[in-house]
């Protein structure tokens, strides 16, 4: 009776340690990959800012032109 219960006890242990290590993990995975998305996101709005600039810049010349 008392394995058991000692068996029954680090089952638990081992399973609680488990779950802890993959929580730890996931939070590490899903920051790197939250970090990777705002970094697209930041590259592709300041190439939209800069080709909108070149936009803006183009169409002054045209109007100047015009």
């Amino acid at each position: 009776m008392f394995f058991t219960i000692v068996a029954i006890v680090a089952a638990i242990m081992i399973t609680i340690i488990i779950v802890i290590i993959v929580t730890i993990t996931v939070a590490i995975i899903m920051s790197v990959l939250f970090g990777i998305t705002v970094a697209i996101m930041m590259s592709i709005i300041n190439a939209k800012a800069k080709t909108g600039y070149v936009d803006v810049d183009a169409a002054s010349r045209m109007g100047g032109a015009g």
